[in-house]
């Protein structure tokens, strides 16, 4: 899932639910485009640059549909967020919750879809269809001048069906089968000023696919990092990583690593890094190498046969202003080796990109208007020469369900 910065009390903040780094960055002139695009494709191997660009979308049916279902936040028609699924024939919509207020984020289970979401600062649960509502915790109306002190973000499930990680006042754990939590992780702050001044808020990223592990997002006071959560031992392992860590991340499928990318630069680093469950992190590209040569990489998925597939750029100058834009890429597991693109078309502005997880695709969700850093129309590309498929005119936070 990817993130992007947010401005809380005149600072920016890394706020939990790796709600800083999601979003595009505001969008660069055409000469800015034409130069990022000609600059990265210059440092690609010419000869395997594909010749020709599929102008026409095709029907979603025509090309197989989706693997799964497709779970994503859209307003309903009063403009509030609520979780509405796409069923596999990449047709077929339905809306499933209907709350007097906005849905913020959700988790489906993998098994039987059931569905756990915030909205109202309250942690629910429903059947996959959306009935059968349960509310499982109120964590009560939030602090206007300190909203982070107690706000619900980030419901995970764990693989067991009965577990959901979430949080709030840190990293929490709810138990179904009990019907009760326990803050495992309470968050830290610095209070000597009088007010409660972040200095490590704990929240849920993604759980690794084998379910041993749990990808925490860290937020302080300016800035973030990760760290991985071993819930058997109750083990908190650090990256040993220095600076803000961001922005969007995907474990491998093996659960070996995390795959961290950055497409921004200047308060945080650009560049890809790989993030291992002993806290070494391997810096695959870096921000600038050489001098004056700056990299920008997002939306890394490691797919079959070790072969990693991002999203990427190189500037021969430090970016003045606006967006860089980003070419679909794919190499060998290291993010160099055989580095060729995949796709011609340049993204200015990614805020999500879902992989289907064979890589034989993404879905990239692209801002329809100006400073719209959440959402947008989604488009599957696919990888293996297929066209471009038109999904949905909005989608927000997708995730994939049974």
């Amino acid at each position: 899932m990817i993130k992007r910065l947010a401005v809380l009390s005149s600072v920016f903040i890394f706020l939990m639910a790796n709600a800083a780094c999601l979003g595009g960055t505001p969008a660069g002139s055409s000469d800015q485009v034409a130069t990022i695009v000609a600059s990265t494709l210059q440092a690609l191997p010419p000869a395997e640059v594909p010749t020709d660009t599929p102008a026409d979308a095709v029907p979603p049916e025509a090309n197989g549909g989706l693997p799964r279902s497709l779970y994503y936040l859209a307003p309903d028609g009063g403009g509030l967020l609520q979780i509405h699924r796409m069923a596999t024939d990449g047709v077929t919509t339905t809306q499933l919750t209907f709350e007097p207020a906005t849905v913020s984020s959700f988790d489906v289970n993998p098994a039987d879809g059931r569905l756990v979401f915030v909205a109202n600062n309250q942690l629910v649960l429903v059947a996959g269809d959306g009935s059968g509502r349960q509310l499982l915790m109120d964590c009560g109306p939030t602090n206007q001048e300190e909203p982070y002190l107690n706000r619900v973000s980030s419901p995970r499930w764990a693989l067991d069906g009965n577990t959901i990680a979430f949080g709030c006042q840190g990293l929490n754990f709810y138990t179904l089968s009990v019907g009760t939590y326990v803050n495992v992780l309470p968050n830290v702050y610095d209070q000597t000023s009088g007010f409660s001044i972040p200095r490590e808020l704990f929240s849920p990223s993604e759980y690794s696919p084998d379910g041993s592990m749990l990808l925490l997002s860290i937020s302080w006071y300016e800035g973030g990092t990760y760290a991985i959560y071993l819930p058997a031992t109750n083990t908190l392992v650090r990256p040993d990583h220095e600076g803000i860590f961001c922005c969007s991340e995907t474990w491998s499928a093996d659960s070996s690593a995390v795959y961290v990318a950055s497409p921004f630069l200047g308060m945080i680093s650009s560049g890809l890094w790989r993030f291992n469950p002993d806290g070494r992190v391997d810096v695959l590209i870096p921000s600038e190498d050489p001098p004056g040569t700056f990299h920008f990489a997002a939306e890394a998925y490691l797919g079959p046969g070790d072969q990693l597939y991002y999203f990427y750029a190189s500037l021969p100058n430090y970016p003045d202003s606006g967006s860089t834009p980003l070419t679909l890429v794919r190499s060998a597991a290291d993010g160099v080796t055989g580095r060729t693109p995949v796709l011609v078309e340049s993204f200015a502005d990614i805020n999500q990109a879902l992989w289907l997880p064979d890589a034989s695709g993404v879905i990239v969700v692209q801002p329809t208007a100006p400073d719209m850093y959440y959402g947008g129309q989604a488009t599957l590309f696919y990888t293996d020469g297929r066209l471009a498929v038109p999904l949905l005119p909005f989608a927000q936070d997708m995730r994939w369900g049974p």
